[in-house]
């Protein structure tokens, strides 16, 4: 309650017992902690931890755990996808790979805060800069992205000998009537390594982009 003490009536304002008494039970029933903590803990974003991210993520539609399919396997190196021993599962044709992150509160809460910016953005090529460099990926180095409007052509499904071809799902299967530039593509382009929950981040479909382009991208030891 606050400025208890204007709601005591006149023949009990110097009751030291009963101001005592009000002023204790006052003291008991307070709800000052609880706002804190639902301030701190859930309201506001640069504070809020836990559950309160949770509730954050499900306002801007943006999951804590992501999955990683097309998870590299233990196999021979000359397969071109496999891995040595010890970084990375065996096959299992019957079920296919893939592997969940469980974002960090402070990894969540830049990806929530990216969301969030991106909402109220132009969707333009410089706005998602911005947002890739200053709140997803700060002081890492440089990331952009690329329209691929004015990019190479397609890369199509097929072998990697052939220079121009991209692993399965990374690229459509050729249509000799699909000539020129990819349009309504847009590529994320990253100078430095990624972090596995990074590499998540980046192929879970939840970076900034239009609605109706479609994602690639680029970095050291990834395509």
């Amino acid at each position: 309650m606050k400025n208890w003490r204007q709601t005591i009536i006149r023949q009990f304002n110097n009751s030291p017992k009963l101001l005592s008494l009000i002023q204790a039970i006052n003291a008991w029933l307070s709800p000052d902690v609880n706002f804190e903590s639902f301030y701190d803990n859930i309201w506001n974003i640069d504070t809020a931890i836990g559950y309160g991210l949770d509730v954050w993520g499900r306002i801007v539609n943006i999951p804590r755990t992501l999955t990683l399919s097309g998870v590299p396997t233990f196999g021979f190196g000359e397969a071109g996808d496999r891995v040595n021993f010890g970084y990375g599962p065996f096959y299992e044709a019957s079920l296919g790979v893939t592997m969940n992150y469980e974002l960090t509160d402070s990894v969540y809460r830049q990806l929530i805060l990216a969301k969030a910016a991106y909402n109220i953005t132009n969707g333009s090529v410089p706005a998602i800069n911005s947002i890739l460099v200053n709140i997803l990926f700060p002081g890492r180095g440089n990331a952009y992205v690329t329209d691929g409007a004015n990019g190479p052509p397609y890369q199509f499904f097929g072998f990697g000998e052939a220079g121009d071809r991209a692993n399965f799902g990374y690229g459509p299967f050729c249509d000799f009537l699909l000539t020129g530039p990819a349009n309504m593509t847009l590529t994320y382009v990253f100078d430095f390594p990624l972090e596995p929950w990074e590499v998540a981040i980046v192929k879970c479909g939840v970076l900034p982009r239009p609605t109706g382009v479609t994602p690639f991208w680029r970095y050291p030891g990834g395509t």
